[in-house]
Parts: C-alpha cells; sequence; structure tokens
C-alpha cells in the first residue's frame, strides 16, 4: 500500500526456493552458470556435496530440491530422503547419468523426477514449472504434506500377483506385461513416469504402455517390482464405504470407453492410446485423497450420495478442492505428459479448455459419465456431462450413438 497516494500495489508471485546441490566445485561452477539467468524467478542456494545439502535443509524450507544422484559420502538419495522428513512439500529431483542408473532404480521411491546430466536449463525450467505450478493452488498444508510423503499408489493386490507371476516365469513378453500394467493406474502412472523422465532423453512422449515396457525392457521391469518394490502392493483403503476395487473398475470402463469413442470419432491411434491413459489416470486424485484420508472421504461419498452431488462438488466442501487438481498435481510431481495432465485437471469440465473439436478430453469426459451408471459404486452415478462443451461443439444429437459404443465397449 502506497498511503500517500492511497494505492494497493499488487503482490509479487513469491520466487521459488531452489536448491542445487553438485559433487564437486567444478560441476558446481557449471551449474550456477547454467542456471544464472533464472536469478529473478528464483532464489537460489547451491551445496557442495551432500554433507553441505543437508546442513541447508537442517536450516532453511525449500520449495524444490536439485541434487547429483551419485556423490561420494552423503548421496543424492540420502540427501532427498532428509528433504523428505524436514520439507515434504518440496519438489525432489535429481541429476543422473549412465553409469548411474541402477542407483536411480534403488532411490525411485524419494525421487520425484529424474535428470539428464546433459539437461539444459530450458528443460529444466520447464520441468521445475510443471512439477511445482500445481501445487500452488492446493492451500490444505496437511494435503500438500501427504503428497509429499506419496512414493507410490496403492496397486489392486490381483493385478500386482498377476505381474509377479509373469515377471517370474521365463520369457515374460513386453505384450503380456503391458496389458497388467495398463489396468492398474498406479503402475500405469509409474512406468509412464519413468520412461518419458528427462533421464532417458526420449525426443517424443511416450503414451503407450508396451511402447514404455519394450523401452525399459521386461527384466527391468522386474527388477523395480520384485527388488525394489516399485509399487504399493498393500492394496488397502481404509474408507469404510469405498474400495480400490471400486476406483478401479471405474477407471477401467472410462479407459476402454475412451478410447472407444476416440476410434468411432476418427481420431487417430496416438490418440486413442492418449484417450486409454487419461480414462486410467483420470481418478488418481480420488485414490490418493481417500488414501490419506479415509474418513473425510467417507463424508465424501455420504454428501455425494445424500445431496445428489456430482463427486467433484461434495470433495469442495470437504477439502476445498477436487480429485482433478489433486490428481494432477500428483501427476505433474511425476512429470507425466502434459495431454494427460489436462485429461486428469478438465475431466469434468472440458469446456474450460474451450474445445473446437473432438478430442481425447472429451472422450474422457463423456466416458466417465456415460459409463457411471453401469459402476458398481454409487459414488460415480451423479456425474453430470458438460453441456457448454457439447453445445459450442455441436454435439448433443451424438448422445444416442455414444451410448450404443459405451454399450459395447463395457468392460
Amino acid at each position: 500500500m502506497n498511503p500517500e497516494a492511497g494505492i494497493v500495489e499488487p503482490l509479487l508471485p513469491m520466487k521459488k526456493r531452489i536448491l542445487f546441490v553438485a559433487d564437486d566445485p567444478h560441476s558446481l561452477k557449471a551449474l550456477r552458470a547454467m542456471v544464472g539467468p533464472m536469478e529473478r524467478e528464483w532464489r537460489m542456494t547451491f551445496a557442495e556435496g551432500g554433507a553441505q545439502a543437508l546442513e541447508h535443509l537442517d536450516h532453511c524450507a525449500f520449495d524444490v530440491v536439485v541434487t547429483d544422484l551419485g556423490m561420494p559420502g552423503v548421496d543424492g538419495r540420502q540427501v532427498l530422503e532428509h528433504a523428505l522428513r524436514l520439507h515434504p512439500m518440496a519438489v525432489r529431483m535429481v541429476f543422473a547419468g549412465p553409469s548411474d542408473q541402477e542407483r536411480l532404480m534403488e532411490s525411485l521411491g524419494v525421487i520425484h523426477q529424474a535428470l539428464s546430466k546433459s539437461c539444459g536449463l530450458e528443460e529444466l525450467t520447464v520441468l521445475v514449472g510443471n512439477a511445482s505450478r500445481l501445487g500452488d493452488s492446493i492451500l490444505d498444508e496437511e494435503l500438500k504434506r501427504a503428497i509429499g510423503h506419496l512414493e507410490c499408489l496403492p496397486t489392486v493386490p490381483q493385478m500386482y500377483q498377476e505381474l509377479r507371476v509373469a515377471l517370474e516365469e521365463d520369457g515374460a513378453t513386453v505384450k503380456r506385461v503391458a496389458e497388467i500394467l495398463c489396468q492398474d493406474m498406479g503402475m500405469s502412472a509409474k512406468i509412464l513416469s519413468l520412461v518419458n523422465s528427462a533421464f532417458f532423453g526420449l525426443r517424443r512422449t511416450v503414451e503407450s504402455l508396451q511402447e514404455a515396457v519394450a523401452f525399459l525392457g521386461t527384466e527391468t521391469i522386474k527388477v523395480l517390482v520384485l527388488a525394489h518394490g516399485l509399487f504399493d502392493q498393500t492394496g488397502v483403503l481404509e474408507t469404510k464405504v469405498l474400495t480400490l476395487e471400486d476406483i478401479w473398475r471405474h477407471s477401467l470402463s472410462v479407459a476402454w470407453g475412451a478410447r472407444a469413442l476416440a476410434a468411432m470419432e476418427g481420431l487417430s491411434r496416438p490418440l486413442h492410446s492418449e484417450a486409454f491413459m487419461g480414462g486410467m489416470l483420470h481418478d488418481v486424485g480420488i485414490l490418493v485423497l481417500a488414501k490419506n484420508f479415509p474418513e473425510r472421504y467417507d463424508r465424501v461419498v455420504q454428501l455425494s450420495a445424500e445431496e445428489r452431488l456430482p463427486v467433484y462438488r461434495a470433495e469442495h466442501l470437504e477439502f476445498g478442492l477436487s480429485h482433478a487438481e489433486v490428481g494432477a498435481y500428483i501427476l505433474g510431481l511425476w512429470g507425466i505428459q502434459p495431454a494427460v495432465l489436462k485429461a486428469v485437471s478438465l475431466h469434468h469440465t472440458p469446456s474450460a479448455l474451450r474445445v473446437t473439436s473432438f478430442n481425447p478430453l472429451l472422450a474422457i469426459h463423456l466416458a466417465d459419465n456415460l459409463c457411471g451408471v453401469r459402476d458398481h459404486h454409487a459414488l460415480f452415478e451423479h456425474s453430470a456431462l458438460d453441456e457448454r462443451a457439447l453445445g459450442i461443439l455441436g454435439l448433443r444429437e451424438h448422445l444416442a450413438g455414444w451410448r450404443k459404443v459405451l454399450a459395447k465397449s463395457a468392460w
């Protein structure tokens, strides 16, 4: 406020506080030079080695921690574990080289994103922005803390056991492993985030689970699952009125339905895969909320049923935000591709994207609403079509045809 002029000056956005850690003076100097142009937007602290990084973490909270993975003494994993204990809401990233791959696989539980050592400033800026931007809208500190501690999503026990059996057999095929992975949102999200991480430096986004498994190889998947426990196989939610299987059935119905609609409307094959993965992951936020706040989520289910409210509106009343924002936040932390993030964050309100033609987001929205009546749980019955989106595109008369396609694609 300028008291003389009586003018309220706009608040400037807070600078992101970022801790950079390198293992030697030369690497640290190069890192300083690379990120120097971000001085106006980031408040940066630099640590030479893991021990110095721990001291900084003991005395200051950071929004993002970016560290070399392989360091003598205190390594990158130990730095991020320390950050997780003290500052669970911080985004955790590592720089890793080809020789660090085994160490990286062992450390995935505490890493949000893995970066190649050759990562440039432009790529780093985008990754930091994508990983932290959505979190700014989550005001519930308890919820942020819970998400920060989340290493992986609960996996349906049946799917986990099928995957173990397949991987333990001689000659496990890429196709078979991918078929199992694509039926579970937790496993799908983790594998896609790993393949699309900057560590591998792929020039294009991988959206197909079969392609992701082919790239990593079944032996790598086997090590991740059997040796490093990449997935949470407990498969238990402490909610009294909603189970993991309820969410799983709905997600599979929407995934298959969205892909069928994408095919019906003549979208390209890559967009079929985008519709499927967006459909599989669209309710990841429900899983996160129900896993971490079972009593509160039971209230959401009760409120939705009693007031006949769409689930996202009942969540707003209980949490101040919906599973759409939560799901996009956690997947953004893990580096899931932007197209899927849009589908997750806007699957209840596709008109917010100002769609100009039928696309995977609209396919997911339609499948989510029109498949809901077939599901085993009442939570998904009170959904509402985005009439504005249908009106803008002049597609209301297509509803009958879409219903027929979805009936045939029922999972």
